[in-house]
């Protein structure tokens, strides 16, 4: 069985906990879960799938993660 566990995506709606937004894992859209705040743009970690949703993590900065600069 495949997973997604430990691949690495980019947000493309917010996710904040406890409501559900969206990320492109491997050219795939998915919903997407998380305990921590991961705005648009940001790389993010899969370390769970729940269902049709993935759970992730904002990715560490040797991951490539992209900083979000302030407007």
């Amino acid at each position: 069985m495949y997973s997604y566990v430990g691949k690495i995506g980019q947000v493309e709606e917010d996710i904040i906990p406890g409501k559900v937004g969206y990320v492109l894992v491997e050219g795939e859209l998915w919903e997407a879960i998380s305990d921590e705040v991961i705005h648009k743009g940001e790389t993010v970690t899969v370390i769970e799938r729940q269902g049709l949703k993935l759970k992730v993590k904002r990715a560490d900065a040797f991951e490539g993660n992209k900083t979000r600069q302030a407007n």
